[in-house]
């Protein structure tokens, strides 16, 4: 799997430095959930996919659900603000975290389009 597109059904919300996409309707899960392209300095700066399967988890701030993150830095992930997500390193290339009851985890680009695949999202 690549950088996903997008069909006409998703709506556009933009603020400074990113435009995030999202389902017009309300989405069953699992599910592909939000697609965000942040850009610096009017600079592409990354594309990230998130992807939900609707399960829950109870935390001490209240309850999550089950979800992925796919990111694609274009340019090094330290110098815009979702670095955190690739611990501030020099990332060029492919971030993928799963975060469930255990926290976040990092996995391969080829674990998240297994998690995608088993969960049956068709992007």
């Amino acid at each position: 799997m690549g950088l996903v597109l997008l069909d006409s059904s998703w709506v556009p919300d933009t603020w400074d430095g990113a435009t995030a996409w999202g389902p017009k309707e309300k989405q069953s899960y699992p599910s592909h959930t939000v697609k965000q392209v942040n850009y610096n300095n009017d600079t592409l700066y990354c594309e990230r996919d998130s992807y939900c399967n609707g399960e829950e988890f109870e935390t001490v701030d209240g309850y999550n659900k089950v979800r992925l993150q796919v990111v694609y830095f274009y340019r090094s992930a330290r110098s815009g603000p979702l670095g955190g997500i690739a611990f501030n390193a020099d990332t060029i290339g492919w971030v993928c975290r799963f975060y469930d009851s255990h926290g976040g985890q990092s996995v391969s680009k080829a674990q998240a389009d297994s998690i995608i695949k088993a969960w049956g999202i068709k992007d």
